[in-house]
C-alpha cells in the first residue's frame, strides 16, 4: 500500500511526499534485514556448535567426524546410543539392535543381522540387515558400510516429499494478518469517505486525493513489521544465552506459548557421557573423586583416601568396569564409551 500511494505521489508531480513514503519503505526493509541477518549470524555460530559427529574407521583406527562429510564407502562404528548417520548395510553385529519407530512405527527395537535376505524387493521394516538415518542404536555394538546419504536415504526421501507441504503459518502471523486486514478496510473506508466529502464540498479532485493519500499513509502502521522482527530477535538473542537454539524468529513466539516441553535426555541434554561417582561394595560406599579420561583422582572412605590395590574386591570391580565397554582411548581422543572414572596408567590400554 506504500509503494502504491509513492506512485501515485509521483505521478501527481508531488515528489516531497513520494519520496518520503520511499524512505519509510526502505527504511523499514533494512532494518528487518539487519535483524533478521544478525539472528541468522547467531543461528548459525550454533549449529557449528551442535553438529552431529560419528565414528569411522579410516586408515585402520577409529577416527570422529562430522555426519555431515560421511560418504558411501565410509566402514562406520555404532554402538548403543549412537543415531545412524546414513543409511547402509550391516557387516558387523553383537547384539546390535536399532530403533526405528520413527521410520517403520515399529515400537519395539529391531535386532540386527550380517546375512543376505534374498528376496527382489524388501520393506522397509524388513531389512534387519540395514541400518537406516535417522534411527538410533539403542543395544549392542556393531558396524555398518554407508550405501546412501544426504536426499537418498530413506529419511531424505521423506524431506523431499516434506519440502512440498506447505508452511503453517504461526499464531502470530496469523493474528497480524487478520489485523493488517482489519486496518486496511477501516482506513479504506475513512479514506473514501473523505475523499466523497471534500468532493461534496467543492475541493478539487487532485487536492483531496492528496490529502486522502496523506492520511492513508498516516494511518498504515508501517513500523510494525519493523517492531515485531526486532522483538523477536531480541527474544531469539536471549534463548541463545540460555543456550536454546530458534531456526526460526516466529518460532520465538510459538515456544513462549508452551508450557510443557518433553525431551529425550540422553545425548540431547547431556554430552552422552556418564562419570562414576560412588561405587557400593561390602556394604561401603567409596566416594570417587576426578572425572574426565586422565588417570588422576581419589578413592575416598568416609573422607580418608585409601588404594584401590590394597582392597582386591574393589580393584576387581574396576578391572570389570574397564574391561565391560568398548572405549579405545588414543593420545588425547576418546571413542567409545567409557566409564571415566580415575584409573592407573595399565588401565589406559586394553588388553
Amino acid at each position: 500500500m506504500l509503494l502504491g500511494a509513492a506512485l501515485i505521489a509521483g505521478v501527481l508531480g508531488e515528489w516531497i511526499d513520494a519520496t518520503v513514503i520511499l524512505v519509510i519503505v526502505i527504511l523499514n526493509a533494512v532494518m528487518g534485514f539487519i535483524q533478521e541477518y544478525r539472528a541468522e549470524k547467531s543461528l548459525r555460530t550454533l549449529r557449528k556448535l551442535a553438529t552431529p559427529t560419528s565414528r569411522v574407521i579410516r586408515g585402520g583406527t577409529v577416527q570422529s567426524v562430522a555426519s555431515r562429510d560421511i560418504v558411501p564407502g565410509n566402514l562406520v562404528v555404532l554402538e548403543a546410543g549412537d543415531r545412524i548417520p546414513a543409511d547402509g548395510r550391516i557387516v558387523q553385529s553383537f547384539l546390535l539392535r536399532t530403533q526405528e519407530a520413527a521410520m517403520t512405527g515399529e515400537s519395539m527395537p529391531v535386532e540386527k543381522i550380517t546375512g543376505t535376505i534374498l528376496q527382489d524387493e524388501v520393506s522397509i521394516d524388513d531389512r534387519k540387515n540395514c541400518a537406516l538415518m535417522g534411527t538410533v542404536a539403542v543395544y549392542g555394538k556393531g558396524q555398518m558400510i554407508v550405501t546412501e546419504t544426504g536426499l537418498t536415504t530413506e529419511l531424505g526421501r521423506i524431506a523431499e516429499m516434506l519440502q512440498t507441504a506447505e508452511t503453517e503459518p504461526t499464531p502470530l502471523q496469523k493474528s497480524l494478518e487478520k489485523l493488517g486486514h482489519r486496518l486496511v478496510g477501516i482506513f479504506l473506508a475513512i479514506v473514501s469517505l473523505v475523499f466523497l466529502l471534500g468532493v461534496i464540498r467543492g475541493k478539487s479532485l487532485v487536492e483531496m486525493l492528496l490529502t486522502s493519500l496523506s492520511l492513508a499513509v498516516v494511518a498504515i502502521p508501517e513500523g510494525l513489521p519493523a517492531v515485531v522482527t526486532v522483538a523477536l530477535t531480541i527474544g531469539v538473542q536471549k534463548m541463545a544465552k540460555r543456550h536454546a537454539l530458534i531456526r526460526r524468529l516466529a518460532s520465538v513466539e510459538t515456544l513462549g506459548c508452551a508450557s510443557v516441553i518433553c525431551t529425550d535426555k540422553t545425548g540431547t541434554l547431556t554430552q552422552n557421557e556418564m562419570t562414576v561417582r560412588h561405587v557400593w561394595m561390602n556394604d561401603q560406599l567409596i566416594d570417587i573423586e576426578g572425572v574426565g579420561y586422565v588417570p588422576q583422582g581419589k578413592f575416598m572412605i568416609q573422607g580418608k583416601e585409601i588404594s584401590p590395590g590394597g582392597i582386591p574386591e574393589l580393584e576387581r570391580v574396576l578391572q570389570i568396569g574397564v574391561l565391560c565397554n568398548s572405549a579405545d582411548l588414543v593420545k588425547t581422543e576418546e571413542h567409545g564409551r567409557s566409564l571415566a572414572i580415575p584409573r592407573r596408567e595399565p588401565c589406559l590400554r586394553r588388553p
